[in-house]
C-alpha cells in the first residue's frame, strides 16, 4: 500500500494552490511533505488517526511538529483526510479536544490499487523505518528530502539498481523538487555513496545526431549501505601483496599499441613489431586472447585521470560482487568467470554503463580491427569481466592465505576499496571491507 503512496502526486487545482502546508505558490507539495505522506501511509495505512497528541504523532513519523501540522492540513485540502474534533473528554478537563483524521474514499481508492512491482522494497522499508526529525542515532545520514529522492529512485530501479525511466518532469511531480533542488540532492546522494554514478540524458538539441534519452542513475544497493540484520560490523583488512597485473599496467600497454612508424624514424617494420608486442602484452594482462582488439577503446576512453578513475571504480565493484556472491567457488583452482551466475548481470551492467550510448556513435568502431559494433562491445565486455575476475582471484588468495585474521564466517558483503598508485607497477596496499555472519 505504501508503495502506491510513493507514486501518488500531491497536488491541488490551480485556483486552490495558495494554501498552507508548503505550496507557497507551487502546484506540487514540498519534498518534506511528500515524504511525510509516504511515512504516514507506511505507519498507519488507511486507519483513522486519533487519540494521540500531535507531538507524539510527529515523533512516531520521524518529522517535526510543524511538518506534521502542515502535512495534515495539505492532505485535508487535497481530500485524502477529513479533520474533526474528538468527543472524548480530557482527563484533566483542560485544553482543546484532540483532532481526529479520518481517511476518505478518495485516498482508499488511490491506495487500494494493485501494488506496483518493486525490486528494492526491503531497502525502501529500511529508509522509512530509520528516520527521525534529527540525525542522532540513525543508520542513514539522510535528511527527509534526501530520503524521498532515494526512495523514489529505488521504487523505479531495475534489478541492477539502474533508473532509466525518470525524466525531470516526472521527478518534479513525484518529489516537488525544482531542477536546482534535484541537482543538489543528487550531489548529496553521490557524495554519501548512495548513488554510484549519474549519466545525464541526451538533450533535445542533439536529437538529430543521437537518440534522445532520459538521465540514468546507478543506485548503490549493496549491503555496505543496507547491511542485513544479524550481520557483524564490517571490518577493514589490509592485503599484504601487490596485485601484479593492475589497471595502470593495462593502460600503459594500451598506450603502447598506439605506436606509429614516426616513432621509429619511419621504420614501418619495427613499428609494427612493437605494436604487435604491445597487443600481446595487453591480452596477457587481461588473460584473454582477443582482448587486444579493444586496446584502442581502452586508450581512448580511460587514459585520462577521470577515465582511469571510472575504470578503477567499476572493476573493483564487479570484483567485489563476484566475491560476495560466489565466495565458496573461488576455492576451485581452475574456476572460470563464465561459471559464475552473477556474470550475465555484470555483463548487462557493463553494457549499460559503458556501451549503450557509445554504440550509436559513428566513432565507436575502431579502424584497426574489422568488427561490428556488437562484436566490439562483446570483446570490451569480456575484457572488463576478465580484469575484474583477475582482481577477485587475487583478493581471495590474499584473504585466505596471507592476512592475519582470515574470514571464518559466512560472507555477507565484501567491498574492495579504490587503489592508489605510485607507478605502473606499485600501488598502496589494497584495503577490503569484510562483513560476515
Amino acid at each position: 500500500m505504501y508503495l502506491n503512496a510513493i507514486s501518488i502526486e500531491l497536488s491541488l487545482p490551480k485556483e486552490n494552490h495558495l494554501v498552507q502546508g508548503g505550496y507557497l505558490g507551487r502546484l506540487i507539495a514540498k519534498p518534506e511533505l511528500k515524504f511525510f505522506f509516504i511515512r504516514l501511509i507506511y505507519q498507519y495505512g488507511i486507519d483513522e488517526i486519533s487519540g494521540v497528541s500531535i507531538e507524539a504523532l510527529a515523533k512516531a513519523l520521524g518529522v517535526s511538529k510543524n511538518t506534521f501540522v502542515d502535512g495534515m492540513s495539505l492532505l485535508c485540502r487535497i481530500g485524502f483526510y477529513r479533520k474533526s474534533l474528538s468527543k472524548a473528554i480530557s482527563t484533566s478537563g483542560k485544553g482543546r479536544p484532540a483532532c481526529v483524521y479520518s481517511p476518505t474514499d478518495k485516498l482508499n481508492e488511490e491506495l487500494q490499487r494493485e501494488d506496483l512491482e518493486c525490486n528494492w522494497k526491503v531497502l525502501i522499508q529500511d529508509l522509512l523505518v530509520d528516520c527521525g526529525d534529527t540525525q542522532e542515532g540513525l543508520r542513514h545520514p539522510l535528511k527527509l528530502a534526501n530520503r524521498l529522492l532515494l526512495i523514489t529512485f529505488l521504487m523505479h530501479a531495475d534489478e541492477f539498481g539502474e533508473v532509466r525511466t525518470l525524466g525531470y518532469a516526472q521527478l518534479y511531480k513525484l518529489t516537488g523538487m525544482s531542477k536546482q533542488q534535484l541537482a543538489s540532492q543528487r550531489k548529496n546522494l553521490i557524495s554519501l555513496g548512495y548513488i554510484n554514478h549519474y549519466q545525464p540524458g541526451t538533450p533535445e538539441i542533439t536529437k538529430k545526431r543521437r537518440p534522445q534519452s532520459k538521465s540514468c542513475y546507478f543506485i548503490n544497493t549493496s549491503p555496505t549501505k543496507y547491511p542485513p540484520i544479524g550481520t557483524k560490523p564490517a571490518r577493514p583488512i589490509t592485503l599484504v601483496n601487490q596485485w601484479e597485473l593492475n589497471l595502470y599496467m593495462l593502460l600503459q600497454a594500451a598506450a603502447d599499441t598506439e605506436i606509429t612508424k614516426e616513432d621509429f624514424d619511419g621504420d614501418i617494420i619495427l613499428a609494427e613489431h612493437k605494436r604487435v608486442e604491445a597487443q600481446k602484452r595487453f591480452s596477457a594482462i587481461v588473460n584473454l586472447e582477443n582482448a587486444w582488439k579493444c586496446s584502442r577503446y581502452f586508450y581512448k576512453n580511460f587514459i585520462t585521470k577521470q577515465g582511469f578513475k571510472t575504470l578503477d571504480l567499476q572493476v573493483i565493484s564487479y570484483a567485489s560482487l563476484m566475491l560476495t556472491k560466489h565466495w565458496d567457488l573461488f576455492s576451485r583452482k581452475n574456476l572460470h568467470y563464465s561459471e559464475l551466475t552473477i556474470v550475465p548481470s555484470l555483463e548487462q551492467q557493463v553494457y549499460d554503463y559503458f556501451l549503450r550510448e557509445e554504440m550509436v556513435q559513428e566513432n565507436f568502431l575502431l579502424t584497426n580491427v574489422q568488427l561490428s559494433a556488437e562484436e566490439l562491445a562483446k570483446v570490451i565486455s569480456d575484457t572488463l569481466i576478465s580484469i575484474s575476475f583477475g582482481l577477485a582471484k587475487f583478493v581471495y588468495r590474499e584473504l585466505t592465505e596471507f592476512v592475519k585474521h582470515k574470514p571464518t564466517g559466512i560472507i555477507c558483503n565484501l567491498t574492495i576499496c579504490p587503489m592508489t598508485y605510485f607507478s605502473p607497477t606499485m600501488h598502496m596496499p589494497i584495503n577490503v571491507l569484510l562483513a560476515e555472519k
